[in-house]
């Protein structure tokens, strides 16, 4: 995407911008948007939503952008910024909601409490409770995730040209993003009643992979000017760009909550979680529990290479660059490896009287290699030539490059 002239055409008063363009390239092996939903003045039904997912077939996805347009010119405006490129690979993509709404919710013969359970093994989870949400994935194979950006003006290499004189170039706010998971799920549950909610809540989630996942994104931003003055009373920005790269085993989302305007009926006050690894058995018991378990067994790699911002200003004979700025600042590399991640929230309404018990387990197991890197990596300003009342400035600029093998982020609120 870009604008082409021919060499050495003569660009004067002109604003041009190849700007908030958006490129994507999505694979995914199985993916499902799943729901259930009640409504009703005294609802006592209970509910539950179980997903299962299960891929084998390798997952790539890959996406190229090529931005372009002439910078050498006279009293104009040129802006590269605001485009997006993204890549996105999963093998098993769910978002799972379920959703009651009530004055009352008061099933009969309600214990107060739900009891999530793995034993043994994912093949053996069991949930009981009022209302319920039960997702399982596995992986297997691989899932692969490429997005690469070239960011340039396209007479960088054509001889003779005049340079910008009295103008400005702006190349802000792309982002090139690749991300790839052999699991991904998103787990939403919630019972809102306002007088009583005496209803149990329960959000149960396993993953398994062995898949091997790999996430790689790069940037290439380069502005080269030439000419007695290839920058005369003019100003180039490169800033704000992003490039991230971000690869998961596993990934899930889970987030619970139960509210009440005057009570919790026969709410259990207390609750439990309790995780055994060998043999595995793994239990939550609560008004509102989740338990969530994850095994990742295939290697997990999120890298950049050869990304780079640069001006290149060539002056062939004085003056050279005289009376302009040139900024490479605030870019920000990332590259990001997790092997398991989870995010487990459980919110409940506090009361005067009849607290409600709430429990998170969380059991992570990580036996793949996890690596992120950043290699090659270039930012600066290189000038040959005369350079006077000038400004040029390589400064706050992020490379970043993590990788965790189990992270997880669990919490209990009262609102």
């Amino acid at each position: 995407m870009g604008i082409h002239t021919a060499g050495l055409s003569t660009i004067e008063n002109a604003t041009r911008s190849v700007s908030n363009n958006s490129q994507s390239e999505r694979a995914v092996g199985n993916t499902a948007l799943n729901s259930v939903s009640v409504a009703g003045a005294n609802v006592p039904a209970r509910t539950a939503l179980q997903s299962t997912q299960s891929g084998t077939a390798a997952v790539t996805a890959s996406s190229a952008s090529t931005l372009f347009a002439p910078v050498a010119s006279s009293g104009s405006s040129i802006r590269l910024s605001g485009n997006s490129n993204t890549a996105l690979g999963v093998m098993n993509d769910v978002t799972n909601t379920l959703a009651v709404g009530a004055t009352n919710t008061t099933p009969p013969g309600a214990t107060g409490a739900v009891s999530l359970s793995e034993t043994g093994s994912a093949d053996n989870v069991v949930a009981t409770g009022d209302h319920l949400l039960s997702n399982r994935q596995s992986a297997a194979s691989t899932v692969s995730s490429t997005a690469s950006t070239s960011l340039s003006n396209d007479d960088r290499l054509v001889p003779g040209t005049a340079g910008l004189a009295g103008g400005a170039l702006t190349i802000s706010g792309n982002s090139t993003v690749a991300e790839a998971a052999a699991n991904r799920a998103t787990n939403t549950a919630s019972v809102a009643s306002d007088a009583v909610q005496g209803a149990s809540v329960g959000i149960v989630n396993t993953q398994g992979s062995t898949a091997g996942v790999t996430a790689t994104a790069s940037t290439v931003a380069t502005v080269g000017l030439s000419g007695a003055a290839p920058l005369n009373g003019s100003s180039v920005s490169l800033d704000g760009n992003t490039t991230s790269a971000l690869a998961r085993g596993n990934a899930a989302t889970n987030v619970l909550t139960s509210s009440a305007g005057s009570g919790y009926g026969p709410a259990a006050a207390t609750g439990s979680a309790s995780l055994v690894a060998s043999p595995l058995a793994l239990n939550a018991g609560a008004s509102a529990a989740i338990l969530n378990s994850q095994n990742n067994a295939g290697a997990v790699t999120a890298s950049s290479v050869g990304t780079s911002y640069q001006v290149a200003l060539n002056a062939t004979s004085l003056p050279g660059t005289t009376g302009s700025t040139v900024g490479v600042t605030g870019n920000t590399l990332a590259a990001q490896a997790y092997g398991n991640s989870a995010t487990n929230r459980v919110t409940q309404t506090a009361l005067n009287t009849g607290a409600p018990s709430a429990a998170v387990g969380n059991y992570q197991v990580n036996t793949g290699a996890v690596t992120a890197s950043v290699t090659n990596v270039t930012f600066g300003v290189g000038v040959s030539g005369g350079v006077g009342n000038s400004t040029l400035r390589t400064t706050g600029n992020q490379i970043t490059a993590s990788a965790t093998g189990n992270s997880a982020v669990s919490s209990i609120a009262s609102r």
